[in-house]
């Protein structure tokens, strides 16, 4: 699915998206993000911030960047955002950020929605620190009844395993919709 479908599909999800897909997605977003082990003055990258439904949920001692594609997602995210939050427009395929700049990363139900999966795992391999731990919480594996919402902007099926060949991230824990992985570049 191209950029401008995706923000035009998702300035409409942007209205309803806390009401009606939330509801249906529910995930204990507290646990998820306690998985990336925040030290204090670390710098945390969320991709796909989306309306800011995991911002509460992260410690005030360290800094988080938010990005995503859509602009009217991220309106509704800044009402979530604290004085440690800052939320950009961004494609995760182009990130516009220094190499090594964050101490981890989170995506959730993020990737799927992603149009250049492979390319945004690189973005965030180079983005991340070596040992960096990147959570990513999603629905795993080619699933018939997730093919039906691509046309609606719910992403589609992948096989981790598959787009992270040829990177240097490792999963190092499994457990559900949850995959750690951990940033093996040196």
């Amino acid at each position: 699915m191209k950029d401008t479908t995706l923000r035009y599909l998702y300035r409409f999800w942007s209205q309803v998206y806390d009401r009606l897909v939330d509801p249906i997605f529910r995930f204990d977003r507290k646990y998820v993000v306690s998985q990336l082990k925040i030290k204090k003055g670390q710098k945390i990258l969320e991709i796909g911030v989306g309306t800011g439904l995991n911002l509460a949920y992260y410690p005030s001692y360290c800094i988080v960047i938010g990005i995503d594609l859509s602009r009217d997602m991220l309106e509704k995210a800044k009402k979530r955002a604290g004085k440690h939050i800052r939320l950009q427009v961004m494609d995760a395929a182009h990130m516009r950020f220094k190499q090594n700049s964050f101490d981890g990363a989170l995506m959730t139900f993020a990737l799927r929605v992603i149009p250049d999966q492979k390319k945004a795992l690189k973005e965030v391999e180079r983005a991340t620190t070596p040992k960096a731990k990147i959570v990513i919480y999603d629905n795993f594996g080619r699933k018939p009844f997730w093919d039906l919402f691509e046309r609606i902007g719910w992403g589609r099926n992948y096989i981790l395993e598959d787009l992270i060949k040829g990177t240097k991230l490792k999963i190092i824990k499994k457990e559900g919709n949850l995959v750690i992985l951990e940033n093996g570049k040196s």
